[in-house]
């Protein structure tokens, strides 16, 4: 009797037993299938993305043709700055105001400034079609050069300053001469003829206008108004503003107050230059 009521409760305790490890294990069955669907789910997230970033880079490549069409816009701005200023006309110039030239004049120079103005002035001598010889002083050349202010460092950017200020430019024929007549700059000369009405323009060439140099200017200026109209007419009027001057005592030693050493030929400021560094 014992030992069937033992058995019974062996029996009892294996079924227990059993069935606590069944009701453990369907839990983590039914676990592991669970996570399965959301994987599956995120992989067309995933494929989702993918077009998106397709569909950005034709965004950034449309974007390069917007910055491409930028750039032509300003390379046509740089041309209208460059229009914007006033255009000067070849022998013709401006009236400038002398207080204004003066203060442009003292302005203090920089290296590169001077330097841009000796490479314009030897583009500008590049252009005449004669040269003169190599440049010999004379006594009567004491009487100008004595009584002259002459800055050999800052001349040639004085010079182009000076010029700039009136908006002058020398007109063609000017280089068909000689770039230089004695000591003075064929292109002042030019200038000269140019601001005739202005009585210390006219008093220049009143003062110098019977110097060999100055003789031979004139001659081969006449050449040239042979078949120019408007060189002819201009330097009829000089002459009327010279017979005006008749009687004014003959100063050797004169120029313009504003121009100074500006009249000067460029070669002849360099070599005076060059002896002072000796």
């Amino acid at each position: 009797m014992k030992e069937k009521v033992w058995m019974l409760i062996t029996a009892a305790s294996l079924f227990v037993f059993v069935t606590g490890l069944c009701l453990a294990e369907q839990p983590k069955q039914k676990a592991k299938p669970a996570p399965q669907p959301q994987r599956q789910q995120a992989q067309p997230q995933g494929q989702q993305a993918q077009p998106q970033r397709q569909q950005a880079q034709p965004q950034r490549q449309q974007a390069q043709p917007q910055r491409q069409q930028a750039q032509p816009q300003r390379q046509q701005a740089q041309p209208q700055r460059q229009q914007a200023g006033p255009q000067r006309q070849p022998g013709q110039s401006h009236p400038a105001d002398s207080a204004q030239l003066q203060q442009r004049l003292r302005t203090p120079v920089t290296r590169g400034g001077e330097e841009r103005a000796v490479a314009h002035y030897r583009e500008e001598r590049a252009r005449f079609v004669r040269h003169s010889p190599p440049m010999r002083f004379v006594a009567g050349d004491r009487v100008v050069l004595g009584r002259m202010r002459i800055v050999p460092g800052t001349y040639h950017y004085r010079r182009t300053v000076f010029y700039d200020t009136y908006g002058y430019v020398p007109a063609p024929y000017i280089y068909r001469m000689y770039p230089r007549y004695g000591v003075w700059d064929a292109a002042f000369l030019g200038f000269m003829v140019e601001r005739a009405a202005e009585q210390e323009y006219a008093l220049m060439y009143y003062n110098h206008r019977n110097e060999a140099e100055m003789i031979q200017w004139r001659q081969d200026m006449d050449g040239l108004a042979m078949d120019n109209a408007d060189l002819r007419a201009k330097l009829a009027f000089m002459d009327q503003q010279v017979a005006q001057l008749q009687g004014t005592p003959v100063n050797r030693a004169y120029v313009p107050p504003d121009a100074q050493d500006v009249a000067l030929s460029p070669d002849v400021v360099d070599q005076l230059g060059q002896a002072g560094n000796r």
